[in-house]
């Protein structure tokens, strides 16, 4: 089984910085504090990553629709996102597109043409906090 490799760019947010021993407790309500301390603690992203990972993909024969497969926590290398300084080093910038009440989804999109990092994350708010139930890799 392929292990993915999942980045998402810096967002600015304003908090106080999230400890490791944080990292049991739900780090925020607030999704956009949530996704920066999911995004900077890999303790954080392995409790809030719902297992299995709903994971599709459109790689290696850019079908029309793409590949799905359940991704167990074993099969996942962490860390899931990259740290804010590594993304801006590789020009990857994140941006919430959707939201409904309980789920946001985030895109990631690498703004140096190459059309890499593309990628949606649904987050869903299950059992008191956010979790990450499904990634769709869009790179070319």
């Amino acid at each position: 089984m392929k292990k993915i490799y999942i980045t998402l760019a810096a967002i600015a947010i304003l908090s106080p910085a999230i400890s490791h021993a944080k990292a049991n407790s739900c780090p925020s309500q607030n999704f956009p504090i949530f996704l920066k301390a999911y995004q900077n603690n890999v303790d954080i992203q392995k409790k809030f990553t719902h297992y299995p990972l709903k994971s599709n993909s459109y790689y290696p024969d850019f079908a029309e629709k793409p590949t799905t497969s359940l991704l167990k926590a074993a099969w996942i290398h962490f860390p899931i996102l990259m740290n804010q300084q590594d993304m801006k080093d590789q020009a990857v910038e994140l941006s919430i597109e959707k939201q409904t009440a309980g789920w946001y989804q985030v895109v990631t999109r690498n703004t140096g043409g190459t059309g890499a990092d593309a990628f949606e994350y649904d987050f869903k708010k299950l059992s008191g906090c956010w979790q990450l139930v499904e990634v769709t890799d869009s790179s070319t």
